[in-house]
């Protein structure tokens, strides 16, 4: 019994054989023969090509798959849980004095070739030149070259302080350079004006209650206020005016009555988390 032809096949033989051909007397049985190579060679090149997709998108998902490996398992986290400060070495070698209740985090692989922390509370940076360096905090970023440079912020507030070189203060679309011993605050996306005041002269050690001012812009000296009673302060002194004097924060409220004597302001506590001081 003669094999069944597949139906494909069947229609391109019946075509052949309704062909008039004026050529050699074999010309049907060549042009068959030619025609049935091209169906064989075409189902093989699909076959190729399937194959070819299949490793295709194998080595596509196993490159996802190593990508968000290393994006997401590679994050690390340093947070100072302890009373004292911390001091940690990032990847580059900038060494980072991180506060008690501080934390940063940054991925060990991006790293590499992009220097980005995330930071949330405080902490004194010591940046080693090289590719540009950015601090994120929730109300802002703080990008360098190479410098030394304090900051703190949380939800609602970032204040930035410049030890030496240069630094550039973002928040939303505003972005501020800052010199050697010029700081900045920003609360709730609104920046302030920026002052200036010796680095050398800051506050205190932040292992201590104590806080030591020399002819202090009043708004440098409400910014550590809020960071060490961890408190939001309103403030209707002039920002500009200074305050010499030392403040312990240890006593809470007698710490801000201390302050507000030499200006003869009035302290009004709305409640645990607000205060007002007004001339």
């Amino acid at each position: 019994m003669k094999p069944e032809i597949p139906n494909s096949e069947k229609e391109v033989l019946d075509a052949i054989s309704n062909l008039e051909l004026p050529f050699t007397p074999n010309s049907k049985s060549v042009a068959r023969q030619r025609i049935m190579e091209t169906i064989h060679n075409s189902e093989n090149e699909n076959e190729a090509i399937g194959v070819r997709l299949f490793y295709q998108a194998a080595g596509i998902a196993l490159a996802i798959g190593l990508v968000s490996f290393l994006l997401l398992y590679q994050n690390k986290t340093i947070e100072n849980i302890g009373e004292t400060a911390m001091t940690c070495e990032l990847p580059c070698k900038t060494q980072v004095s991180l506060y008690p209740g501080s934390k940063l985090s940054f991925n060990s692989f991006t790293y590499s070739f992009k220097r980005k922390i995330n930071i949330s509370g405080e902490a004194f940076f010591d940046v080693t030149r090289g590719a540009p360096f950015t601090a994120f905090a929730p109300q802002g970023k703080v990008r360098v070259l190479g410098t030394t440079f304090e900051m703190w912020g949380g939800n609602t507030h970032l204040f930035v302080h410049c030890q030496s070189g240069e630094v550039q203060v973002e928040s939303g679309n505003k972005k501020t350079n800052l010199l050697a011993s010029e700081f900045i605050q920003i609360k709730n996306g609104t920046p302030g004006v920026k002052r200036v005041y010796p680095y050398e002269n800051r506050a205190n050690k932040r292992d201590s209650n104590i806080l030591r001012f020399n002819s202090a812009p009043v708004e440098l000296v409400i910014a550590h206020l809020e960071r060490a009673l961890d408190v939001e302060i309103e403030c209707g002194l002039d920002p500009a005016t200074v305050y010499t004097g030392v403040l312990n924060t240890g006593r809470g409220e007698e710490c801000l009555t201390i302050f507000c004597k030499p200006f003869g302001a009035q302290i009004q506590i709305l409640d645990k988390d607000h205060i007002t001081i007004s001339p």
